[in-house]
C-alpha cells in the first residue's frame, strides 16, 4: 500500500508533465500569430467615416488625411489648426508629383466645409483625391 506522501508526488509530477506540452502550444501560436498577424497603425484621430457601398482596395502607397468633425486636419501624424495645413501638403505634392491623397472625413463634418477643403487641395495642384469610406453595418 502506497503512502499519501508518494501519491501526492506522484500526483504532482503528472500534473507538471500535461501542463509542458500546453505551454509549448501556447507560445507557439504566439509566434505564429505574431509572424502572420499584420499589425496596422492606427488613425491618429477617432473618426465616423462616410459610408459607402464600394469594397475598393487602397493602394499603400497613399497618404490619408484626416479630417475631423470640427474641421481640424491631420496630415502625416500632425494635428494642423486653420489653413497651415497646405504649406505641408504642398511640400509633399512638390515632393511626390504622383501622389494620391487619401482624405478621410468625420461624416458629421458640414459639407460646406468639405467643399472649401476640396478646393484649398485644387488650389495645391491636387489632381486626384480619394475620399475613404467606410461599409455600412450588416442591417442598418
Amino acid at each position: 500500500m502506497k503512502s499519501i506522501a508518494q501519491r501526492t508526488a506522484k500526483k504532482a509530477h503528472f500534473t507538471e508533465e500535461n501542463v509542458l506540452p500546453m505551454i509549448n502550444v501556447v507560445f507557439l501560436l504566439l509566434i505564429f500569430f505574431m509572424i502572420a498577424g499584420h499589425i496596422s497603425a492606427s488613425d491618429p484621430v477617432d473618426l465616423d467615416a462616410l459610408y459607402s457601398e464600394s469594397e475598393t482596395k487602397t493602394d499603400d502607397n497613399e497618404v490619408t488625411i484626416f479630417v475631423d468633425q470640427s474641421g481640424q486636419v491631420y496630415f502625416l501624424d500632425n494635428a494642423y489648426l486653420g489653413e497651415t495645413f497646405k504649406s505641408p501638403i504642398a511640400h509633399h505634392v512638390n515632393a511626390n508629383p504622383n501622389a494620391i491623397l487619401r482624405l478621410k472625413i468625420d461624416s458629421n463634418l458640414n459639407g460646406q466645409e468639405m467643399l472649401k477643403l476640396l478646393s484649398i487641395f485644387r488650389e495645391l495642384g491636387l489632381t486626384e483625391v480619394t475620399l475613404v469610406t467606410q461599409l455600412p453595418e450588416a442591417g442598418s
